[in-house]
This record gives structure tokens, sequence and C-alpha cells, in this order.
């Protein structure tokens, strides 16, 4: 029986680890390219509601993520115009981006009228998961590891000044990276609109999932495929949370604290992450915080 559970939890942790885990394989090619958008948490939000507009609208899944996708380019853009072309700082600019897009997505979503889209039943869910994770990790490692395009990434995140000398456009390079993060963005809104809340647009539904993606980025070493396994971790924990009640004492700050176990453990999980990450010379892209 134990063994049954454990396999049943260990399915249930597709769908949140593909969820974080696409939202931070955007994150990281970002960050790989000297910058970090802090705006993560809103482009989940304005690409869930966009989404669930767009496929209550006309029943189609693709045209969810169609608008959700158009919805992520839209933030991305504000994001380089600000950042690359005006030079205006970028946490700043993210934070903004955070409210910005947390608000018209809500305004979105309302335009859903609360009426259920397109969904995915579980086992298609679980394994459309599994496959988009799986194909977006393998991808991003190819290109990061693997091609002269993500040498090319990696030298501008590290030094911009060298990149220049190798013949990298640093604009336009970030303009490719921030809209691969769209596309990576709108696949982790979508899937969490159709496999995790059933295709029906929900207010603060993925509330904090852009910040817990760009924890994973840190806990994956800034590596493709030590992101992926964070998140997988994180959705096993996900997987855990409901039992937790039943595991803690009855009384409300129990409860408070089931219902905060990922943000806890990511926080602890980035504590430790630093001491190590000190002592062993793992560092991120040393352009990120120049701008």
């Amino acid at each position: 029986m134990a063994a049954v559970n454990m396999s049943a939890l260990a399915l249930q942790a597709l769908v949140p680890a593909a969820v974080l885990g696409l939202a931070a394989l955007g994150e990281l090619l970002v960050e790989r390219s000297g910058r970090i958008n802090l705006g993560l948490e809103g482009m989940l939000h304005i690409s869930y509601g966009a989404a669930a507009a767009a496929a209550v609208a006309s029943g189609s899944a693709i045209l969810g993520y169609l608008a959700a996708l158009a919805a992520a380019l839209l933030l991305a853009a504000v994001y380089y115009v600000t950042v690359e072309v005006l030079r205006v700082n970028q946490v700043v600019v993210g934070l903004v981006l955070v409210f910005l897009g947390s608000g018209l997505g809500v305004i979105l979503g309302v335009m859903s009228g609360g009426a259920a889209g397109p969904s995915l039943p579980v086992g298609e869910a679980r394994l459309a998961a599994a496959l988009l994770l799986a194909a977006a990790t393998l991808a991003t490692y190819l290109v990061l590891q693997r091609s002269w395009i993500g040498y090319l990434v990696k030298s501008l995140g590290e030094d911009e000044k060298a990149a220049r000398m190798l013949g990298v456009n640093p604009r336009v390079t970030r303009a490719a990276v921030l809209a691969a993060q769209s596309a990576l963005v709108a696949l982790a809104a979508t899937l969490f609109l159709y496999a995790y809340t059933g295709g029906r647009w929900t207010a603060g539904r993925i509330t904090g999932q852009g910040w817990l993606a760009l924890g994973m980025v840190i806990l994956g070493f800034w590596h493709p495929l030590g992101v992926a396994v964070a998140s997988y971790l994180l959705g096993l924990l996900y997987s855990v949370q409901s039992l937790l009640p039943s595991l803690l004492p009855p009384g409300a700050l129990y409860a408070v604290l089931a219902d905060s176990a990922p943000y806890v453990a990511v926080i602890v999980a980035m504590a430790v992450a630093s001491v190590v990450y000190r002592k062993t010379g793992h560092r991120p892209p040393a352009s990120i915080w120049r701008a």
C-alpha cells in the first residue's frame, strides 16, 4: 500500500512540477543572458487570465495558449523597452510588472465569466505535463550547453563587453531570450489552467508560482537539469501538502503552516544553497545585477 501511495504522489507531482519548471526554464534563459525578470509573477498572472478569456470565448485550447503567449509577450516588450532601451533599473521594472500583470490578469480572467473552458483529464494532464517539462528541459539544455547560441548567451551573461567583441548584439539576443521566456511562461500558465484548475479561471489561484519559479532557478544551479529536478521536488511537496493537516496538530496556526509549506521549504532551501554555493564557488551569471 505504501508503494502504491508513493507512486500516486509521484504522479500527482507532475503537473505542479511542470508549471514551475516551464516558468523557471524561461527565467533561466533570461538570467543566463545577464538579466533577471522579477516580473515573472505578473507574466504568469496575465497569461493565465488571457488564456482563460480566450479559451472560454472560443472553446479552443490552442487559441487559449496563443492569447497567453500574446499577453506574456506584451509584458516582455515592456520589460525590454524599459530595461534595454531606456535603461531603467531592472528590479524596479520587474516589481512594476508584477502589479501590472496581476491587475490585467484579473481583468482578463473576469472576462471568462467564471465559466469552464477546455480542460485535460487527470491522466492526460499528467502525461502532457511530463512531456512538456522533459521536452523543454532537453531543448534548453541543448541550446545552452551544446550549441554556439548558448555559448553566446552565456558569454553575454558573464561579460557584456567581451560578448560584444565576439559579435554578440546584446539587444537582439535579449529580445530573443525574452520571446523564448514568454513562450515557456504561456505554456506554464495554460497548463495550470487546463490541468490544474479544470479550465476555469479563479482569482488568485496562480499567485506565488512566479516567485517559486524564480527560486527554482537558484536551487537548480542555473542549469536546466538542476531546475527540472528542483521543480519536481517542489511538486512532490505540493503532493504531500494535502496530507500535512492530518499530520499536524489541529489549530489555525498549523493550518497556515501547511498552506505555506512550499514557500517555507523554498526559503530554507535557498538559505542552505547560498552557503553551499559560497563554499563551492557556484554563483549567478556575473552581469545579472549590473543593469
